[in-house]
């Protein structure tokens, strides 16, 4: 084969021809090598921090429901232990008005009574500020809402929203005679007192039951998405190692395609010095 102004290319210029394209062609591929492990982590890195912010997400709302249960729990150990004091100091009044004055029973049957509708009251207004924080976590938390937990426990929170609700209409002391001195009507207002007592002690055990069910299932996603973004950060690691591989074989290959690219125009020069000398 003859190339311009009649040189001859010898056989040894054809293999470092050879060898200078695959050696820039491996180059090339390795370098695309290392923009596609870029682009993984690029995508693994939003996948980190999006888990991080569920993680943390999920961390805030075990947090919630745990103050919120240790806060329910005390709340309700002093009202119980209330209402009884109170109730029974009535009964006491009503049935023992010998030994005082007509006068500070009343007074002081009134200042019971007013404690005991407070109470109430107090309670209704509690629950509605425990509601209001369990609002914020399932109807308005997103991260919350896309995991296994919501999925559970939406329903037991649907009920207990109902139940406050429906708790806020209802008097429960509406029928409860404080100035009753007489069995029968003792019996009625213990009647009232123990329906009253019956519906928030049961309405304590389905709360109990809803934030141990919350927690526990609070935490087993906290562990799920802890261990699934282990498992990112360990891939992104991998591929950052691999980008660096492909990234120094890119870069060796340029090396010596540069090499043998600086070894074939040394044969050609050669060739055209010798052909000049003839």
């Amino acid at each position: 084969m003859r190339l311009a102004y009649h040189i001859e290319v010898s056989k040894k210029a054809y293999i470092l021809l050879f060898i200078t394209a695959i050696l820039h062609l491996f180059s090339i591929v390795f370098k695309q090598l290392v923009i596609q492990q870029v682009h993984t982590m690029r995508s693994l890195d939003q996948n980190i921090s999006l888990s991080t912010i569920k993680i943390q997400s999920l961390r805030s709302s075990n947090e919630i429901i745990n103050d919120l249960n240790l806060i329910y729990y005390l709340n309700s150990v002093n009202f119980f232990s209330d209402i009884n004091n109170y109730g029974t100091n009535l009964a006491r009044l009503n049935s023992n008005k010998e030994d005082f004055s007509e006068k500070k029973i009343n007074e002081v049957k009134d200042y019971y009574f007013n404690k005991l509708q407070s109470l109430y009251v107090r309670n209704h207004l509690y629950h509605y500020d425990n509601l209001y924080l369990l609002q914020d976590l399932f109807e308005k938390d997103e991260f919350f809402k896309s995991t296994d937990a919501y999925k559970k426990l939406k329903p037991f929170y649907e009920d207990i929203k109902e139940n406050i609700t429906q708790e806020q209409k209802t008097n429960l002391l509406l029928n409860y005679n404080k100035n009753s001195s007489s069995a029968n009507g003792n019996n009625k207002n213990y009647e009232i007192y123990k329906k009253a007592y019956k519906h928030y002690s049961d309405f304590k055990e389905e709360v109990d039951d809803f934030y141990e069910m919350a927690s526990e299932n609070l935490h087993k996603d906290f562990l799920r998405q802890f261990l699934k973004q282990y498992s990112l950060i360990e891939k992104h690691s991998d591929t950052k190692n691999l980008k660096n591989y492909y990234l120094i074989l890119s870069i060796l290959f340029q090396i010596l395609g540069l090499t043998f690219l600086l070894l074939l125009f040394k044969e050609l020069i050669m060739i055209f010095n010798k052909r000049k000398v003839k």
